[in-house]
């Protein structure tokens, strides 16, 4: 009885051992093997944040690029607003200032017409002037008035007086007037000069010689010189109608009128 009393708690010391031990090897295995897995864990984690990076950069990229255009488009739909707008308000200063022309259309004192986008109203040189002379006749000294009478309720808006002649040469080469440039320049002078003493602004108002190099018609008959032979009041843009340079060109102007 006594000696196997003795023996069983060392057999149940030894099972505890053994127990023990596998216990500690198992725990030392999982604990390398969860080392490891943790490592490797990180690691993925650490590829899929840079992954997720690069998307990221990605998309505030495209995003850029979007608020770019959506910004450039926005730009151009107002440009093209601005536009429409003062393309409207052209032509509704063409249909007044047409309009209230009318009678001396009708009278065949006076012809208007659209060209190259502005509005052209084309004296006759008969009218106006002796062949080959600057000096206003009577007749056109009253066509003139008419003219300036309506004009000049147009206060906002600016003007330029073209000469024009056929190409016939000067028959008298007098000091005044060596060609037709010079001619054409005088009568425009003299009109532009007569029309701010009817009242108009004279800041609105510019003369031009365009001698026989802007044609209506040809010069190879009567009819096309005739044609030819005139007085242009022109309605000139309003330098806020016009487009504006790209910002590129406008730097580019600057500094080279800077040099």
């Amino acid at each position: 009885m006594d000696g196997t009393y003795r023996i069983k708690p060392r057999w149940k010391l030894g099972l505890w051992a053994l127990v023990a031990t596998g216990a500690a090897g198992a725990g030392g295995y999982y604990a390398w093997q969860g080392r490891d897995c943790i490592s490797g864990r990180a690691a993925a984690c650490e590829s899929e944040r840079d992954s997720l990076k690069a998307r990221y950069g990605q998309i505030e990229s495209s995003l850029a690029r979007t608020q770019g255009n959506l910004s450039t488009s926005r730009q151009e739909l107002d440009e093209l607003r601005k536009w429409k707008n003062d393309a409207a308000k052209r032509m509704q200063t063409f249909r007044d200032m047409s309009k209230k022309l009318q009678k001396m259309v009708d009278a065949g004192k006076l012809g208007v017409r659209v060209r190259d986008g502005r509005l052209v109203m084309r004296l006759p040189q008969d009218v106006l002037f002796p062949s080959g002379s600057a000096n206003l006749s009577r007749d056109g000294e009253l066509a003139l008035m008419e003219v300036a009478v309506i004009l000049k309720q147009f206060s906002d808006r600016r003007f330029m007086v073209a000469g024009h002649t056929d190409n016939q040469p000067v028959k008298d080469k007098s000091e005044l007037y060596k060609d037709n440039w010079e001619l054409s320049m005088a009568r425009a002078l003299v009109v532009t000069r007569f029309m701010v003493e009817a009242k108009m602004k004279p800041e609105n108002i510019v003369a031009a010689g365009y001698g026989e190099f802007d044609p209506l018609a040809k010069n190879n008959t009567p009819e096309g010189r005739r044609e030819n032979r005139r007085i242009e009041i022109i309605l000139l843009p309003d330098l806020s109608e016009l487009p504006t340079l790209p910002e590129d060109m406008a730097q580019a102007a600057q500094q080279k009128s800077d040099k």
